[in-house]
């Protein structure tokens, strides 16, 4: 009777856990994309040709910003081009750089300071897109001979010529440079930034707003950092379901050794050491196999739940990046819009 008991535990509990895999994975918040894909602006154009020497001996003329105004849409109409028009800012701007030269006698297009044409305008309130500045400096014979000796030059007659510029300010004056009693003359070249509708820095700053306040990185390491914790669960779970399934085998051998003495001996007392050794180890493996489970059920559930919260997670994500992509094209199409304007000047 007690051969068939041993017998029966020789069976019980031999097995393993399929402990659960590894949870889904996190899908990343990536809004690169959608930053990435936001167009740049067509930047802020300036041409400065290197400024034109004249004639040092005294000529006796005059030059007035009326007849260098008058001259140059000269040369724009004969080149079909539409005339430039007078504006007071850019008047301001380029009587400000004359000013300038003949204070600090230097004569180029940037000032001891660093300030350049762009900088020149812009002081005197001119908002612009695209910027020329034409210098001369020389006792000219007229209006009419200044300008053509710009337009004798290649880079002066370019800005002279430019159908991207809509407006002008002109400046001429005379007074004492070094050592000589001159002329300073200064076209201001212009096409002002209303002459496009620009992208609305409202809708630009919110999308900003949206991927900063967007930014998912502390919960995606949470999440990641409970898959981790949940994984290992599983690993101990596994490393348990081995030592009960070690501890199982060796009770099982044992009762097959205490068996097997029972069957050749018939002495009870010999076979008994090792029925009660396997007893032990079986009932040690039995109840690790127990904790495996328990410890694979808790992760189960775990699992499950972060999965039901990574779920929810990329549901936002997927939200978030849709929206983010609807800003990012209604950026789009305004720089498409002002590119697209500017680029009707070149």
């Amino acid at each position: 009777m007690r051969f068939l008991i041993w017998l029966l535990l020789m069976f019980l509990g031999a097995g393993s856990i399929l402990a659960g895999a590894y949870v889904a994975g996190i899908i990343p918040f990536n809004t690169k994309g959608a930053v990435s894909q936001v167009q740049q602006m067509a930047e802020k154009h300036i041409t400065a040709p290197p400024p034109l020497r004249g004639p040092t001996e005294p000529s006796g003329a005059v030059l007035t910003a009326a007849g260098i105004l008058r001259e140059t849409n000269k040369h724009r109409a004969a080149a079909g081009l539409s005339p430039l028009t007078a504006n007071a800012a850019l008047a301001v701007a380029a009587q400000a750089k004359t000013d300038d030269m003949f204070t600090r006698q230097y004569f180029e297009h940037e000032s001891p300071d660093g300030d350049g044409p762009g900088d020149v305008v812009e002081a005197a309130g001119y908002d612009f897109l695209r910027v020329g500045e034409n210098l001369a400096l020389g006792n000219f014979n007229s209006d009419a001979d200044l300008v053509q000796a710009w337009m004798d030059s290649p880079g002066h007659r370019a800005n002279i010529l430019n159908p991207g510029f809509t407006e002008i300010g002109i400046s001429a004056a005379a007074g004492q440079f070094i050592s000589n009693h001159t002329w300073l003359a200064v076209q201001e070249f212009g096409l002002p930034a209303s002459a496009c509708p620009a992208p609305d820095p409202n809708v630009r700053t919110a999308f900003e707003q949206a991927k900063s306040e967007s930014s998912t990185a502390a919960r995606r390491e949470e999440l990641t950092a409970r898959s981790t914790e949940i994984q290992q669960r599983y690993d101990e779970a596994n490393r348990l379901a081995k030592d009960a399934n070690e501890k199982i085998n060796r009770g099982n051998s044992e009762t097959n050794r205490g068996n097997e003495i029972y069957q050749e001996t018939g002495d009870e007392s010999q076979a008994r050491p090792h029925w009660e050794k396997g007893k032990e180890l079986q009932t040690e493996g039995r109840a690790l196999y127990e904790q495996a489970q328990q410890l694979q059920s808790s992760a189960d559930r775990q699992r499950d739940e972060l999965q039901r919260q990574r779920d929810q997670f990329n549901a936002q994500i997927f939200a978030s990046n849709a929206e983010l992509q609807r800003q990012a094209n209604e950026i789009n199409q305004q720089i498409r819009t002002y590119n697209e304007c500017i680029n009707k000047f070149q």
